[in-house]
């Protein structure tokens, strides 16, 4: 099945499928195991550090599906960090391509204020991703339902894409604008994502004098590797080799003369 006929099956069924129960019920088994593995396939020659997680909601039907895509070196949940997903419009043939954030997170810390914080990050996003504001021109989204989680996306969407289910571009297209969204997603990584450190590490540059910016950066990324479990070996000590895909040849690239990360 392609990325496209993917797309439009969880569109078209989903919104019948909530009114049953939700146990064991084939349309969210589909967006869990066929939905991701669709993405996943799609990003698999290019990106295949990255980890693909489908949801039709947690023991209850969420108002809004979705298929997301996540850098573990940034989050490995839609709860917190940033990522890429397919968001599904509650009522019509509607899907969104959006780099988004944690919306959970955000709202346990910030409370009545979470729609606007997260507003303020997107437009920060945006600013960062400049060069991407043609290639992916939808900065806001319309999700159709007042719950609150659908309404915490919208406000945490940054940019992106909108498709109707009945206008679906070709499938090298549709794959083509995932691997754009990606890029994006990438690049936001690497110049520091939402934060000057990441979560926790608030001395974490106490040790470089007078490191350049980009020098600072490329320490942030190395320190979130040598944290990150999925990028471990289980020798407990993190090479070139353990790391797959782009993520070794960017980190290669930055630090030619290292033959592993300690």
């Amino acid at each position: 099945m392609s990325l496209g006929e993917t797309l439009g099956r969880i569109s078209k069924d989903y919104g019948a499928a909530k009114v049953e129960p939700f146990g064991k019920h084939p349309v969210a088994r589909y967006i869990r195991e066929t939905g991701a593995s669709e993405v996943q396939e799609a990003l698999r020659d290019t990106n295949p550090d990255l980890r693909v997680e489908g949801s039709a909601g947690a023991g209850n039907w969420a108002a809004v599906p979705w298929v997301g895509v996540f850098d573990p070196l940034v989050t490995d949940s839609a709860t917190r960090g940033y990522y890429v997903v397919y968001l599904f419009h509650a009522t019509e043939p509607t899907v969104h391509l959006s780099l988004n954030q944690g919306t959970t997170s955000t709202r346990e810390e910030f409370g009545p204020k979470t729609r606007q914080v997260l507003a303020d990050r997107a437009g920060f996003m945006r600013r960062r991703l400049a060069e991407f504001a043609n290639l992916l021109p939808a900065d806001t989204i319309e999700l159709g339902s007042q719950a609150r989680l659908p309404g915490d996306y919208a406000a945490g969407h940054a940019l992106g894409l909108t498709y109707r289910l009945d206008q679906l571009p070709p499938e090298d297209v549709l794959r083509a604008d995932l691997q754009t969204a990606i890029r994006a997603y990438r690049a936001l990584t690497f110049p520091g994502g939402l934060g000057l450190t990441p979560e926790g590490d608030d001395s974490l540059d106490d040790d470089l004098g007078t490191a350049s910016l980009v020098e600072r950066r490329q320490y942030r990324l190395h320190r979130r590797i040598e944290r990150n479990p999925y990028c471990r070996s289980s020798s407990q000590e993190t090479s070139w080799d353990a790391l797959p895909g782009l993520r070794a040849r960017f980190l290669r690239a930055i630090w030619p003369d290292r033959t592993g990360l300690h």
